[in-house]
């Protein structure tokens, strides 16, 4: 799970501009991330509203330990509030696949997911969730990054499955699902190029966009790429100001 990564230098000014990236936190998963002090409201069978808190695991409470402490560390960083907070995408994890689901139906994984959020929402101007992986977040009709971004009080939060936004006059492309590793080790860097050439060649050519400055892929990994300098490739675990 990406608990918390950056994306921005520590320029100073008026031209500073930041963006908080976490994502995959999973909600509903004993892997996942989970407010301790979390109540939610189940209905009894004779119609009565009965309060709990559900149990986490110790390595959900280490991870919420850590959530806290990254978003500490990030907030510091910035030295105010956040311009932009990306959720990177499954905001949930679903009930598809049930092994190591805690004890909550799909509707209290996205109250989970909500109570995620709220340490963030008097610290970020802008928040915007990605769809992710159908099998975590499709709910129903609605896809459980939109209900988070309508349940929480937040008067500029959204979801979307692509997302392209500019922050302080750079474009983002922002997208879940990123290329796959390739069958060899010595493969992985070049499927990662080749992949982020044919993006930026299909925005000019097939779909007649600018080309993004940032091309972020929050799963399987985050990466940052000049579009303007060509076959220039970073992953997160190598780009200027990205926490590994």
């Amino acid at each position: 799970m990406n608990i918390l990564r950056r994306v921005g230098h520590q320029a100073r000014g008026p031209e500073r501009r930041s963006v908080v990236a976490l994502g995959d936190t999973h909600a509903g998963h004993r892997l996942g991330l989970c407010a301790p002090d979390l109540e939610l409201i189940r209905t009894n069978d004779d119609g009565s509203a009965e309060p709990f808190t559900p149990v986490l695991s110790e390595t959900q409470l280490y991870l919420w330990e850590l959530y806290r402490q990254h978003q500490a560390e990030a907030l510091s960083f910035i030295g105010g509030p956040a311009d932009l907070l990306i959720h990177g995408g499954d905001v949930t994890n679903g009930t598809k696949h049930n092994g190591g689901l805690m004890d909550v139906d799909a509707a209290e994984q996205v109250e989970i997911a909500k109570a995620n959020m709220l340490p963030w929402l008097n610290s970020v101007s802008r928040i915007r969730f990605i769809s992710g992986t159908a099998a975590h977040v499709q709910m129903g009709r609605a896809s459980a990054g939109s209900l988070v971004a309508a349940g929480i009080d937040h008067p500029d939060a959204s979801a979307a499955h692509h997302l392209r936004i500019r922050i302080g006059g750079v474009l983002f492309d922002i997208a879940h699902h990123g290329p796959g590793p390739g069958s060899r080790e010595w493969l992985h860097g070049n499927v990662a190029r080749y992949y982020l050439r044919s993006r930026v060649l299909k925005d000019v050519n097939a779909m007649g966009l600018e080309p993004a400055t940032v091309y972020l892929i929050p799963s399987p990994r985050l990466g940052s790429r000049d579009a303007r300098n060509a076959g220039e490739w970073r992953t997160a675990m190598g780009a200027p100001g990205c926490g590994a």
